[in-house]
């Protein structure tokens, strides 16, 4: 059946792709298949699903760690491409890693997972004005029981009061969190704020953030570690030398942020992070080069390894 479709059967065109099911489904039954799109990220998207596989199917890899390999294995399908795509995957992170590592620095000798930041905004009560943390939970983790304690202190020269973050790793209940819906609290005076002080605070640029905690990695499992000056010293130290100035969209759809006077992308990411996607961004095309290289000189073979790096750090810039 499938000789017959691909010898008399007519080629599959679906000129609204988006994500390419349909021409993927057709290109599997064994037809002609062709995609079109206005988005250009659809567009991406098929070229990755449906355009560059068949081009370089049962090809053995490129990279000089599997080359290594090739007379060993026999590399069916996409095996080769993807391997190629591991592999300077783990050359990219490696390369970032000794030109951002000293933003990036462990705890008690142990690598740090995540860095978990509250935002801050000025109590409104002139009898506090502390920086009240805006958290939705205070609980790190329900298996280990880990959670944070915000503990409200003075300040000794200001007598300022401020809150001090401490994760806690035993029995006990975490605290309620001090923001929702429907507006926050300020956990040091328990004074009810409005939401619209909150987005008018951002909105002048007032809003600051306080790292809450530092999850590593343990054994087994995470280990939940308390913030230091350290830790948030070197993170506020990061400084990218560019930054997306793309406006964000105000319709309310797609995007809420610009009610707190975040308007654009790069107001959605942290500094250290910027620079992390910023040196990953530039690694993608060092890595084509070498792909290319590798390729004895096919650009076409970088530029597919290049394609689904790009989608890697699209992944990244998603998930921070």
């Amino acid at each position: 059946m499938r000789e017959y479709i691909a010898k008399y059967a007519p080629p599959a065109y679906d000129p609204f792709a988006g994500g390419g099911t349909i021409p993927l489904e057709a290109q599997r039954l064994g037809l002609e298949a062709h995609a079109s799109d206005l988005n250009p990220v659809a567009v991406s998207i098929n070229k990755a699903l449906i355009e560059i596989p068949p081009k370089f199917k049962d090809r053995p890899p490129v990279n000089p760690e599997d080359q290594k390999r090739k007379e060993l294995e026999s590399w069916k399908g996409t095996q080769g491409l993807a391997a190629d795509v591991r592999y300077y995957g783990q050359w990219m992170r490696d390369k970032a890693f000794k030109r951002i590592e000293h933003l990036y620095p462990q705890v008690e000798g142990k690598t740090v997972i995540a860095w978990i930041w509250a935002r801050t905004v000025k109590c409104p009560n002139p009898a506090c004005g502390c920086q009240m943390p805006l958290v939705k939970s205070f609980s790190l983790s329900t298996k280990k029981e880990a959670w944070v304690d915000p503990m409200v202190e003075k300040e000794e020269k200001t007598n300022d009061l401020k809150i001090r973050f401490e994760v806690k790793t035993e029995k006990g209940k975490a605290p309620e969190r001090t923001v929702g819906r429907k507006g926050a609290r300020c956990i040091a005076c328990g004074t009810p704020v409005p939401l619209e002080h909150v987005r008018s605070e951002e909105r002048a640029g007032r809003m600051g953030q306080q790292l809450m905690a530092i999850v590593a990695e343990g054994n087994p499992g995470r280990i939940y570690l308390s913030p230091t000056d350290a830790q948030e010293k070197i993170a506020f130290s990061a400084q990218p030398e560019w930054k997306p100035e793309t406006e964000l969209s105000t319709h309310s759809q797609y995007m809420a942020v610009p009610r707190y006077g975040m308007t654009k992308f790069s107001d959605l990411f942290t500094d250290r992070q910027l620079i992390a996607l910023t040196t990953f961004s530039d690694l993608v095309s060092e890595a084509k080069e070498r792909a290319t290289q590798d390729a004895a000189g096919n650009k076409a073979y970088g530029e597919a390894i290049a394609t689904y790096l790009g989608f890697s750090i699209d992944r990244l810039a998603d998930r921070n």
